[in-house]
């Protein structure tokens, strides 16, 4: 009777995260890869990447992989790989990885309440609570919403390309020499 009822919540629990993922997909506007809109892969890697790594990745934050937002970073969490190769430059999959974690923060349609945006954020400037800013004792990230670094945060999540950034455009003319991309591709940039 037991593992009738859990197999029957399971099914249920299934079915309706099947259905909010249908919803989510349905109310996003996606691009020709199914990319939803504002989160532009090669901003990420040339703005966004930076200040997780520098501002997110340590190990007893979000360089653990038990974290749901988990950040690859050089000497720091590596996807595979060992203390030789733990220096060396990320990898396209580690890229990647740190792309979609990101991504699953934002909350499209409602930029500004993205999670990736106000966690970091502190609460007396109207942020959401986020354990990082007591786990040492040092505040959260982000103490003023206009710090530099976080306002690179909002212009991704609200749809900022590289192609408005001119730090992104030498990126993206150092992908299409490298052959990382070419220029059908460039709306996914090997991410």
């Amino acid at each position: 009777m037991r593992s009738l009822e859990l197999r029957t919540l399971l099914t249920l629990a299934a079915a309706a995260a099947v259905g909010c993922v249908s919803l989510v997909g349905c109310a996003q506007k996606l691009d020709a890869k199914g990319v939803p809109a504002g989160v532009d892969p090669i901003y990420f890697e040339c703005k966004v990447q930076p200040i997780l790594t520098k501002s997110c990745s340590m190990f007893l934050c979000h360089g653990s992989g038990d974290r749901y937002l988990r950040i690859y970073a050089r000497n720091r969490l590596r996807y595979g790989g060992d203390e030789d190769t733990r220096n060396s430059p990320l990898t396209p999959d580690e890229l990647h990885r740190n792309y979609l974690a990101a991504r699953a923060m934002v909350a499209f349609g409602h930029p500004e309440k993205s999670l990736l945006v106000m966690k970091p954020l502190d609460q007396k400037i109207g942020g959401y609570f986020h354990r990082g800013a007591t786990l040492f004792g040092k505040g959260n990230v982000f103490t003023d919403a206009k710090d530099p670094d976080y306002a690179v945060l909002q212009k991704w999540v609200k749809g900022t390309s590289w192609q408005d950034d001119p730090q992104c455009k030498v990126r993206f003319a150092a992908l299409l020499d490298a052959g990382t991309i070419d220029s059908a591709t460039s709306g996914d940039a090997g991410l």
